[in-house]
């Protein structure tokens, strides 16, 4: 049976149990739907008394968190289905053989590949190995920038500084653009495959 926890705050779960440490100070009505049935109960969240911060900026640094987190979701999103879609593509291209009538082919979906890899290279570091080095060969992605922004933003109980909002403005443009790029790939060179997928008859081609 389906369950639906609306905390009252703009966030939902569908967890058994969900715990929440994100909401800033005031009164909340939580409602929890299982099924056709609902049920509502108050909640007041209190400011922690040995906290530096006043209600007003502890508002202030959650609702930049909340900005910032579905900018990072918006990104792996981008990031999930770039590499859906890749893989899938390698499959059809490996699938093709040597072919020599099928090269046009294998070209076109070496091109999608690269077209898509450059987008995800705005999104995340693509050349990490998990070594120690990581961080000083090879620098931060967008999506790693927000992560880190994010953390830094709520490593403290004050609102978020002039500085963090500035980063947080320039990142957001960044993802702006990068959107961009990845709806003309998607709607341009992605499609452009899937018509000639069509054209040469290939099967079981099953883009995302």
């Amino acid at each position: 049976m389906t369950r639906l926890w609306d905390f009252g705050d703009g966030t939902t779960s569908t967890a058994t149990a969900p715990a929440k440490t994100d909401s800033s100070a005031g009164t909340y009505t939580v409602t929890l739907t299982v099924g056709a049935h609902s049920s509502s109960q108050p909640l007041e969240v209190r400011k922690d008394p040995v906290s530096g911060g006043s209600e007003g900026e502890i508002r202030q640094q959650v609702e930049t968190a909340r900005d910032i987190a579905r900018d990072i979701d918006a990104a792996v999103d981008m990031v999930n289905t770039l590499e859906i879609v890749r893989s899938q593509a390698a499959t059809i291209k490996a699938s093709l053989g040597d072919d020599s009538t099928m090269a046009d082919v294998r070209v076109r979906a070496d091109s999608l590949d690269k077209a898509m890899r450059a987008v995800e290279e705005l999104l995340v570091q693509l050349r990490v190995t998990g070594r120690g080095q990581d961080l000083v060969r090879y620098p931060f992605r967008l999506s790693e920038q927000l992560i880190y922004l994010g953390q830094s933003v709520t490593s403290s109980d004050f609102a978020p500084t002039e500085p963090q909002r500035q980063v947080q403005a320039v990142l957001k443009e960044q993802l702006r653009q990068a959107r961009a790029r990845f709806d003309a790939v998607m709607a341009g060179d992605l499609e452009a495959f899937r018509q000639l997928l069509r054209a040469r008859n290939v099967k079981n081609a099953l883009i995302s």
